[in-house]
């Protein structure tokens, strides 16, 4: 079994804040590991773009948000809405050029990590911050052992020698519950299960002991069984570690069961922010009670689901109205002139929507 001194529990070492302290769920100053707690990841107003032939995409449209020691944040929505291009931002994985970051502050440990140079980011990407892709055959090499890639991260960032970072490989392997785990070092990602190629991936992003995590929809392609296992899985590696984890997903399912907070987003920006039990139980934004209202069961077996018409905009000019307006059954002509900033309605539930400005007559005379 892997030892405690392996990796050392992020919740334990002290961490200093410049942004303060609060609860990921509730705000009141407690944490969910019942004591104060510091933001690891500021994200403000961040803009990617993309450079085609037919013009510039506007993909990520002005995102703010932030994730605590400890805490998982869900970020959801359908595709195309921005969840992954915003995320792989914060680590500029995207190719540049077509992409481009316009502008935007992704602040980790006090360095903005859209300003500082590749040789820099480099020791950030795997060692503090971890991704998890979202297929697992396109994200281990065919050619390499699994123990190999394993241990690439372990020898480049941790200086590990060849026998220490086997031993260490084969200890992460156990951790995320791969039977006999030496034995499968020398195996090729091809004799693994789609379930347990996930776990690999999983086991790599976990090498360095990152203070974040992102997973980037982790769980799409695999069988019903074997998403449980992995949520189970992730849900015991977030309390041994006490990482923060950034889960993107389009499966408010999923959301529900592991989140402490959920980001909704769409059209390149968030529209609603809050709890997870906030979600759930008083969504305000037309997107968020669409997408809630398009679960199996919500209304009962005998009722027919709800699908959300019309599709996702293009993203072809640079937001000047709400991007939701032409599927909105609450649209309104304000909401075609003017893009609506994100604002908290209530403690901890931010909603972009001109249908809770303060008052109802500033909806109409803007």
């Amino acid at each position: 079994m892997l030892e405690a001194k392996c990796f050392p529990s992020h919740a334990a070492k002290a961490r200093t804040s410049q942004w303060g302290t609060h609860d990921p769920v509730s705000n009141t100053g407690r944490s969910v590991w019942g004591r104060p707690i510091s933001q690891v990841l500021a994200v403000r107003d961040l803009k990617t773009v993309f450079h085609t032939q037919d013009g510039i995409v506007h993909a990520v449209n002005g995102v703010n948000f932030h994730v605590d020691e400890g805490e998982l944040l869900a970020v959801v929505g359908e595709s195309g809405s921005g969840k992954s291009v915003a995320m792989m931002s914060l680590l500029r994985l995207l190719p540049i050029p077509p992409a481009e970051i316009a502008s935007g502050e992704v602040i980790f440990q006090g360095r903005d990590l859209t300003k500082i140079d590749m040789k820099e980011l480099r020791q950030v990407r795997g060692a503090r911050i971890g991704f998890i892709f979202q297929d697992p055959m396109t994200s281990l090499n065919p050619v390499f052992t699994v123990g190999y890639q394993i241990m690439e991260p372990l020898r480049k960032h941790m200086g590990l020698s060849r026998r220490e970072a086997r031993k260490r490989a084969a200890e992460l392997l156990d951790l995320v519950g791969i039977p006999s785990p030496e034995d499968r070092l020398d195996d090729y990602p091809h004799q693994f299960s789609g379930g347990m190629r996930q776990r690999v991936v999983i086991a790599i992003a976990l090498a360095c002991d990152p203070n974040v995590l992102i997973a980037d929809e982790p769980t799409t392609a695999l069988d019903v069984t074997v998403q449980a296992q992995i949520l189970e899985l992730v849900r015991e590696l977030r309390q041994k570690l006490g990482m923060a984890i950034i889960w993107i997903t389009h499966d408010l399912g999923v959301a529900a069961g592991i989140a402490d907070r959920i980001m909704v987003m769409y059209g390149g920006q968030i529209v609603e922010h809050a709890s997870t039990a906030e979600i759930f139980a008083d969504p305000r934004h037309p997107y968020t009670r669409a997408l809630l209202d398009s679960l199996p069961g919500r209304h009962g077996r005998d009722q027919p689901l709800s699908s959300i018409g019309g599709q996702p905009p293009l993203l072809m000019t640079a937001p000047s109205f709400c991007p939701f307006q032409a599927r909105c059954p609450h649209a309104f002509d304000r909401c075609l002139r003017e893009n609506p900033p994100l604002e908290q309605i209530a403690r901890g539930h931010d909603v972009a929507c001109w249908l809770h400005v303060p008052n109802a007559e500033a909806r109409h005379d803007a």
